[in-house]
């Protein structure tokens, strides 16, 4: 399991001192449960952290304590809170882990989901980008010279058979064609530029 799948957080109930298992544990080991309450709870971060419910007591041993393994296996065993293989009983980890676990994995299909969306996006703009910087290019290059009036030119033009160009025409089609070859390798420059952030 790589860094970025481990959890940093786990989720234990506020009412924990007050859980059965808890009340029996520190009925029963009126001095020492703390220690063998803090033992679990490392065997839990670890677990949780590595979403690995077969871990031991013994994996997870937290060396600082003052109580030893074998003491604090055989507590935790005798109140439940471990099975008989030092693990986190199978119910603890389906009720408390499992839940926890499909939430994220829910969340991280959906962050994966948006990101997905937001590069299809920017791609989407950064052609728009593109195809507005064409037109502005070419309008800047060859602007259309200001209308003198609404009626298009009755001139040679138009005797001749020749498409009128009128007040709002743009550039011909060979302006337009020699302008785009000028763009294109800066649109290429620019467009690769932006797939690159």
């Amino acid at each position: 399991m790589s860094s970025r799948d481990r959890l940093s957080r786990m989720d234990i109930d506020t009412s924990w001192p007050y859980q059965h298992k808890v009340r029996k544990l520190q009925a029963r080991f009126a001095q020492s449960w703390p220690a063998f309450w803090c033992a679990y709870l490392g065997l839990l971060a670890e677990a949780w952290s590595t979403g690995d419910r077969r871990l031991t007591l013994g994996e997870a041993w937290v060396g600082a304590l003052p109580v030893d393994l074998p003491e604090a296996a055989e507590a935790l065993r005798s109140v439940g809170l471990l099975d008989r293989f030092d693990r986190i009983p199978v119910a603890s980890w389906r009720e408390w882990y499992e839940p926890v676990a499909a939430r994220l994995q829910q969340r991280s299909a959906a962050g994966q989901a948006g990101a997905a969306a937001r590069w299809s996006q920017s791609d989407g703009n950064a052609t728009a980008k593109a195809t507005a910087m064409r037109s502005d290019a070419i309008a800047m290059h060859h602007p259309s010279p200001p209308a003198r009036n609404a009626r298009p030119s009755r001139g040679r033009a138009r005797d001749a058979g020749e498409p009128s160009r009128g007040a709002d025409a743009g550039p011909t089609k060979e302006e337009a064609s020699r302008v785009w070859s000028e763009l294109r390798p800066k649109l290429a420059g620019l467009a690769a530029k932006s797939s690159g952030e």
